[in-house]
């Protein structure tokens, strides 16, 4: 049985997977980058002792990441738009 990428992206087990990272914890929904690490991958999240609540490992390295790239990654993203590069 092949699945072509739409398919295998809204099926079921791909909506289980993304319903099993819900909810977001408070740091991730006042991140302004919650939109681009969705909070992170739900393989990589532990209970956060101060705050009961499950927290991406890699949260501060993604946001160093982002907060030094993320300009070029959208100069990057909107050449692709307009076909030069």
């Amino acid at each position: 049985m092949e699945k072509d990428y739409e398919e295998m992206f809204t099926g079921e087990v791909a909506t289980a997977f993304r319903k099993e990272s819900e909810p977001l914890s408070d740091a991730c929904q006042t991140c302004k980058y919650v939109s681009l690490c969705r909070g992170g991958c739900k393989r990589y999240k532990q209970l956060a002792p101060t705050t009961s609540q499950k927290q991406f490992v890699y949260c501060e390295s993604y946001y160093t990441f982002f907060e030094k790239n993320v300009a070029a990654m959208f100069e990057l993203a909107q050449q692709v738009r307009r076909g030069i590069g």
